[in-house]
């Protein structure tokens, strides 16, 4: 994707996101159309979006309905729709910037990165310093792999508004994710906190949605900044936000995997397994809500059970997963590995070399880690590799009968 490889010149006036649709609007769908469905649960906006769907706008200016209609099929998470109307909106005003930036979003949505691309760059000639375009670009760039130019493009949009603590967030998110920079990552996101709440969730309403349900901004951010404390060693400082978290929201599984996830960082491997089954308790009243923390749940579960010896309910939690799991994760990939260790020390070695493979399968980076303890093992010589090769599988066998191979 060469097109990608540039970072955009700064220039111009400022362009901020829209305001609220011009003149009265008559259809039920008025609250939905003047976005305030950016602020409400996953729930209240399926609702909006039934409501838009259904109303029959009698607005002289069809094309702002188009675009707002975009704009929450985009918030959540049907970017197909919102292309289709902001295509309608585009062929009456092919020159509004507002619909080709949520245009942008839909072809982000549906990983069509080049299309994408197309369409922030041409708002960003219009508008060079539209802060809102240059986060989209910036979104892109990380989509595509390319993380020095997305850290550019936020960077470019604080520049021009240091509140703009939208792209801050995501700064911080890719020193936190892409660099495993984290002190970096918990820098931006206490300079976000700084603020008060109220004023942090107004501001960022229209354009914050995160796996965490939905929630405030604010609260998504102090999600975040737990998870990187945790990361960065830094338990007492993640344990204030996770507080703070599960009382508002006790319901919800991502705070308690990033507690679950602290605990067994720091060996409390007991209270790991117990808030672990908190989490696949919630998935197993809510099985598709949150299924990454459902799998993060077994593989704290299965890891702990591991830790302390518990070899024989690690085996058993693993096998329920390779019967239910049906996507290819790196906590997957991890909890297949334990429990082929576990299978390992129990001297089911067969069954064990079978969960080694699923957990290569499962992420290409275990691929590599296996390679490269067999390598280090001494059981053969070669380049480290994303590949499974006949050399790997004969590296598992003899990892079979040496204790000290894919020890962790």
């Amino acid at each position: 994707m060469t097109s990608f490889k540039r970072v955009l010149i700064l220039g111009c006036t400022l362009w901020t996101s829209s305001s609220a649709l011009n003149g009265a609007l008559a259809s039920p769908a008025d609250d939905c159309l003047r976005l305030d469905a950016f602020r409400q649960q996953n729930e209240t906006a399926e609702k909006c979006t039934k409501a838009i769907e259904e109303a029959k706008p009698p607005y002289k200016n069809v094309e702002k309905y188009s675009i707002q209609l975009g704009k929450v099929f985009n918030w959540v998470g049907r970017p197909e729709q919102a292309l289709t109307a902001l295509n309608s909106a585009l062929e009456r005003v092919p020159n509004n910037m507002e619909a080709r930036l949520e245009r942008a979003r839909a072809y982000r949505g549906l990983n069509q990165l080049e299309k994408a691309f197309s369409e922030v760059s041409e708002v960003l000639a219009n508008e060079p310093k539209n802060v809102v375009a240059l986060a989209e670009i910036g979104l892109i760039y990380n989509n595509a792999g390319l993380t020095e130019n997305a850290i550019a493009a936020f960077k470019q949009a604080l520049e021009i508004q240091p509140k703009y603590h939208f792209a801050r967030l995501r700064l911080g998110r890719v020193y936190q994710s892409q660099l495993e920079d984290y002190k970096q990552a918990l820098q931006q996101y206490d300079t976000i906190l700084a603020d008060p709440d109220d004023i942090l969730n107004q501001s960022e309403s229209q354009e914050w949605r995160d796996e965490f349900d939905a929630v405030p901004f604010a609260a998504g951010v102090r999600f975040r900044r737990a998870q990187a404390a945790v990361q960065a060693g830094q338990h007492e400082k993640a344990l204030k936000d996770i507080k703070w978290l599960t009382k508002r929201y006790p319901d919800q599984p991502g705070p308690h995997a990033t507690l679950a996830n602290s605990l067994s960082e720091q060996k409390n491997y007991k209270d790991a397994i117990e808030v672990a089954e908190k989490i696949l308790k919630y998935c197993d009243k809510h099985p598709y809500s949150f299924i990454d923390k459902c799998y993060f749940g077994m593989r704290i579960k299965i890891k702990s059970l591991f830790a302390l010896d518990r070899f024989s309910e690690s085996i058993d939690v693993g096998r329920t997963l390779a019967n239910t799991a049906h996507h290819k994760t790196i906590d997957n990939a991890d909890s297949f590995f334990h429990t082929g260790l576990a299978l390992k020390r129990v001297g089911k070695l067969d069954e064990a070399r079978e969960f080694f493979i699923r957990s290569m399968d499962a992420d290409p980076w275990f691929v590599r880690l296996v390679n490269q303890k067999i390598i280090h093992a001494g059981f053969y010589e070669g380049q480290e590799t994303d590949g499974i090769s006949e050399k790997t599988f004969i590296g598992l066998e003899a990892c079979m009968i040496n204790d000290d191979c894919l020890k962790v």
